[in-house]
């Protein structure tokens, strides 16, 4: 069992100052209303490289269903540039650092079902001296913009924190005109506190 649920509509948006940063990430007066894809670089980021690097914040409401209780919850994001923290209910649960892939965490223990839980997310553009490229002929535009989804999975599922894939791999052993001989490897992961025997087939 797998389900997904788009996040991108009504979200809340304020570029990070650091003189008032903690009174703009707790006083709604500050905070623009967003959908995602979003940059904060859609207009500065036209005139070369003199556009604004540095970090910013998203907040989002949503809540989850409490028939939901006995599945994983994981929050997933294909693409947000370049270094990104993730809280839910006030509860960090990590950071990914990259700008061009998708990235998961497990939040299963801070949501309270079939109540609003706030997802806020701080994503900084700025030059990191581990996080590649560096350098290059076009604006590192700062933002979410890709899909955010919440991804609900039994306890036992194909592994979604295998470095943002899907826990699947196809090789290819023969390929002729007429047929293909495949070798499909699959990851899964058993989140319960039992051992349980699961039937996979393609």
């Amino acid at each position: 069992m797998r389900k997904t649920m788009n996040l991108n509509k009504d979200w809340k948006f304020v570029k990070h100052d650091e003189e008032n940063a903690a009174s703009k990430v707790y006083s709604d007066e500050h905070w623009e209303a967003i959908h995602l894809p979003h940059t904060w670089n859609a207009i500065d980021g036209t005139s070369g490289s003199d556009y604004y690097k540095g970090a910013c914040w998203y907040r989002k409401a949503f809540v989850i269903e409490s028939l939901e209780q006995r599945n994983k919850v994981f929050i997933e994001f294909q693409g947000s540039n370049s270094v990104t923290d993730v809280y839910v209910n006030g509860r960090h649960f990590g950071q990914h650092r990259g700008g061009y892939s998708i990235f998961r965490f497990d939040i299963t223990d801070a949501i309270e079902f079939g109540q609003t839980n706030t997802l806020a997310v701080k994503v900084d553009n700025t030059i990191f001296e581990d996080v590649y490229p560096q350098a290059a002929d076009f604006t590192f535009y700062g933002g979410i913009y890709r899909d955010v989804n919440v991804v609900i999975v039994d306890p036992v599922h194909l592994d979604l924190l295998d470095y943002g894939s899907q826990g699947v791999y196809i090789e290819q052993d023969e390929v002729t005109a007429e047929e293909a001989r495949l070798t499909i490897k699959t990851r899964v992961a058993n989140a319960s506190d039992e051992e349980r025997k699961v039937r996979l087939w393609a």
